[in-house]
């Protein structure tokens, strides 16, 4: 028992010492990356708390209400930022991620467009018809045919299995490799981990768990969730895009290399 108690520890202590070193590649402190791990957690529990509120739930939840228009600011800034991103990486030279980076510039700003039917919620047109006739919602939006519903599904699913993976197998595996510019704007930071994993963790339940069946009188506040699931992958998003942002921004003013921390040249 005692050295089940000793392992334990040891594991949790070297967790505890890959989350700080990995904060400090990002130049934040221990209590910055926690916070960030921390924030889309409370968000999801405080969503769960007003499960039993139904008129708060559905307020929350409803189109062109809170957490629509939260999810709309936070990947139209991720959008930007990743623009501006690309800008730098091109100037720098590094053109292949300048495009990766481009492209998922476009890809958010498209996904900005839907979560508020392009603009459709504020001018008030017409759905055209033969969009109504295919959009389960009757909105000028291309996410909500029912032919196209199921790749944003599956897209927003493995989007979170990537940033939920991709940091862990980073920390535990490739952390005695140096960091590079590659792989820091590829993969995210440990701190974004719940952000990423709240969509992802959710789309599993009900895919492959089969949560809708076994609790068929929630089915509304299972099905509405998903807007709370969005959110927290559009706050890992802009964060994420920002962090990087803003080590490239430092590099240009120190000349220090890519992504290596202050505290790692100086230990």
């Amino acid at each position: 028992m005692g050295e089940l108690v000793h392992s334990l520890q040891n594991l949790i202590q070297k967790v505890a010492n890959l989350f700080e070193r990995d904060a400090r590649l990002w130049e934040l402190s221990l209590r910055e990356a926690l916070i960030l791990a921390a924030i889309p957690i409370l968000i999801v529990l405080g969503m769960i708390a007003t499960v039993p509120f139904s008129n708060l739930f559905v307020w929350l939840t409803a189109e062109d209400s809170l957490l629509e228009w939260l999810q709309f600011f936070l990947i139209l800034a991720a959008s930007l930022i990743f623009a501006r991103l690309s800008l730098r990486l091109f100037q720098s030279r590094q053109t292949r991620i300048g495009t990766l980076c481009l492209m998922i510039a476009l890809g958010t700003f498209f996904i900005a467009g839907e979560e508020i039917a392009w603009g459709q919620h504020i001018f008030h047109w017409d759905t055209p018809e033969a969009l109504e006739a295919v959009n389960v919602q009757q909105e000028t939006t291309l996410h909500n045919i029912s032919s196209a519903h199921a790749l944003f599904v599956y897209g927003m699913m493995l989007a979170g299995l990537y940033g939920t993976v991709m940091p862990l197998l980073k920390a535990f595996w490739w952390s005695e490799k140096p960091p590079s510019l590659l792989s820091s704007l590829l993969v995210p930071p440990l701190g974004l981990v719940p952000a990423f994993f709240m969509p992802f963790g959710y789309r599993f339940n009900r895919l492959a768990l089969g949560v809708d069946a076994r609790f068929p009188h929630l089915l509304f506040q299972i099905t509405k969730f998903s807007e709370v699931t969005e959110l927290c992958l559009y706050f890992g998003l802009v964060v994420f895009a920002w962090l990087n942002l803003r080590q490239l921004q430092m590099t240009a003013l120190s000349g220090v290399r890519p992504f290596v921390s202050k505290n790692e040249l100086n230990p």
